[in-house]
């Protein structure tokens, strides 16, 4: 994903979630805009949070789930550095992000946080893009400009030959596991011990409203609602030290020499 390098997950997901018609799962360390606001050019200055809402208003049917870290993919505090400038960055993109999607969409995008267990959230530090059962990315270009235009990734993109119901078979039982993981839903082996939500993570179309009837609990002590946490005493960094995406070599020194600076 380097400044010069090939950026395939963004060309793989652009056609993907442009193209998306009933589910878009998302697991990533952030939720943020992959591009600033530049009209698109160059051409790998695509937002793909902006590909998803694009299609969300053509496609009506269209919805979205996003699990992330509580607490961000960066430390609080440590040697030699403290990380809490980026936290307040990280925890307030993603924030605008999910408020920028329009009202008459918004209640098809849900936004959890999944608990590791009681009073602990999971951390986060892979990805995972899976596009109604038929398509699927694993890797580490996380959803945010430096993930998918700067850093360096490895990224497995799959689907499964074998179609069952319009669906790649093997596709949607990852997904269904991946998502009762972090839903804290018993994974049914047999109609005998099989839960609602169990049978709901089934299909697509039904799966998003686990997580919306949970979220409507406010998580139900499953997962928790999207945390909005905010330290007054802690300036947030800017984005470009934070999320920088190296479409400015000398900018991107600048700020690194300002950054280390500040160690």
């Amino acid at each position: 994903m380097a400044k010069h390098g090939r950026r395939d997950a963004l060309w793989s997901l652009r056609r993907a979630l442009g193209e998306a018609r009933e589910l878009i799962y998302i697991e990533s360390a952030q939720f943020a805009p992959t591009a600033a606001n530049n009209g698109g050019t160059p051409a790998h200055m695509l937002d793909l949070a902006q590909v998803i809402i694009d299609r969300m208003t053509d496609h009506r049917d269209l919805r979205v789930v996003v699990a992330l870290p509580w607490d961000t993919d960066f430390a609080h505090s440590g040697p030699p550095m403290n990380f809490e400038t980026f936290v307040q960055q990280a925890i307030g993109a993603r924030k605008a992000l999910v408020s920028t999607f329009p009202g008459i969409i918004s209640d098809r995008l849900a936004v959890f946080h999944p608990l590791g267990f009681p009073g602990r959230a999971t951390a986060i530090r892979s990805s995972v893009v899976i596009v109604d059962d038929v398509y699927s990315l694993v890797g580490t270009s996380h959803f945010r400009r430096r993930g998918i235009t700067f850093d360096c990734a490895a990224d497995l993109v799959s689907f499964d030959r074998t179609i069952e119901d319009g669906y790649s078979k093997k596709l949607r039982q990852f997904r269904r596991a991946l998502m009762a993981t972090r839903l804290g839903v018993p994974v049914g082996t047999g109609p005998a011990n099989a839960t609602a939500e169990w049978a709901a993570l089934e299909l697509p179309r039904t799966a998003f409203g686990v997580v919306r009837n949970l979220l409507g609990e406010s998580g139900a002590g499953l997962i928790q609602p999207l945390w909005e946490g905010y330290n007054p005493d802690v300036i947030p960094t800017t984005v470009d030290e934070a999320d920088p995406d190296g479409t400015d070599g000398m900018k991107l020194l600048d700020t690194l020499a300002s950054f280390l600076a500040k160690a």
